[in-house]
């Protein structure tokens, strides 16, 4: 801080005379310098004063002001996590992980594609007895149509992934399915033209870092084919992603029914066309599982659509897109599942790689 120069008090010398003559001045003398003393006393007194007082009120609008700005800080920072957009992106990671670990968990049991196809089934009932309560408006048939190709493009996604948890390791096949999904609308963005941070592309170079491990991990020729399937699985649930935010805000309800319509349609239509090895009936041991990720597969579509409501696609399909998680540790407790160092390298390259597009977002 710069340095304030005080002004000192005058300093008047007074000298004594042994003539008496003089004695009345100086008297007057001694007279006329305590006046000026008392004076200069008392203006030192008031500046002195006056000091302190602007010191204290600049310390107690530096107080105020200090405080004033903590408030915002804390305000953007409980806005930022507590913004619904983020709660939702979480609830649609947390319903996702947990149908894919219940959905993989039949697949082993049955045929993955009738699985797939029950689980579609159950959802699309769940919507159109939310529609029946709520009575949505119906959308132009154009943004029904733009729906419908999502849900074919989500529903074979879920087809390929479930077929891969059913094959290898959930934990892999589940992140590298969700770190793809997030790399993929990001190099359609560059292709348009789209600007893309330096973070998002570290985070793209660690999610193909990933694969690399995991396909060093993934010796056998199920565990391959496990990895295509989950790289399939990521660009259905891209073209999900891209198509469902072009009509996202257009009747989302009726969105959404037309998309489970058609992927629910379309995967029968594959059962229907494979029935020799469909083995329908061995799925009523696991209808449970079925219906659980069914109908958490269909919230989680809800709770996306409501995340894209308040937040971008891409924030929105990163944090969904952190589902893996939730899958890899239910198969972790309930399953007994270990990964090797270099599968969880490759799982923890792929959550790092989402995380860094999430922050560059």
């Amino acid at each position: 801080m710069p340095a304030t120069a005080a002004t000192s008090p005058k300093v008047f010398s007074r000298s004594s005379s042994a003539t008496a003559g003089i004695a009345p001045r100086v008297a007057g003398a001694a007279s006329e310098a305590a006046v000026s003393i008392a004076t200069d006393t008392s203006r030192t007194g008031r500046a002195e004063g006056l000091r302190r007082g602007g010191l204290a009120h600049c310390a107690a609008r530096g107080r105020a002001v200090s405080r004033s700005e903590t408030d915002r800080v804390r305000g953007r920072v409980r806005s930022r996590f507590m913004n619904p957009g983020i709660l939702w992106g979480l609830a649609t990671a947390a319903a996702w992980g947990t149908a894919d670990f219940a959905g993989g968990l039949a697949s082993r049991r049955a045929v993955p594609m009738v699985v797939t196809a029950g689980s579609q089934g159950i959802g699309l009932l769940a919507l159109l007895v939310g529609a029946l309560l709520l009575r949505p408006p119906v959308p132009p048939l154009e943004v029904l149509a733009v729906g419908a190709l999502a849900g074919v493009g989500g529903g074979l996604g879920l087809a390929f992934l479930y077929e891969g948890l059913a094959r290898g390791a959930m934990g892999i096949v589940s992140s590298l399915a969700g770190a793809g999904a997030v790399v993929i609308p990001l190099i359609v963005s560059l292709v348009l033209g789209t600007e893309i941070a330096p973070l998002a592309i570290v985070g793209i170079g660690l999610v193909l870092l990933a694969g690399l491990a995991a396909t060093d991990v993934s010796r056998d020729q199920a565990s391959r084919t496990s990895l295509l399937l989950a790289l399939g699985a990521s660009v259905g649930f891209a073209t999900w992603y891209l198509l469902i935010d072009q009509v996202a805000d257009e009747g989302r309800l009726s969105v959404l029914i037309a998309s489970r319509s058609a992927s629910t349609l379309l995967l029968v239509a594959i059962v229907a066309a494979t029935s020799a090895r469909s083995g329908i009936p061995a799925t009523r041991a696991v209808l449970p599982f079925v219906a659980t990720a069914g109908i958490l597969d269909v919230g989680a579509n809800v709770f996306f659509v409501l995340a894209r409501g308040d937040i971008s696609v891409a924030l929105a399909a990163t944090i969904a897109s952190l589902y893996p998680l939730f899958t890899m540790t239910l198969a972790r407790l309930l399953l007994g599942e270990r990964l090797p160092r270099l599968g969880l390298l490759a799982v923890l390259l792929a959550v790092a790689g989402t995380v860094l597009i999430s922050v560059s977002g």
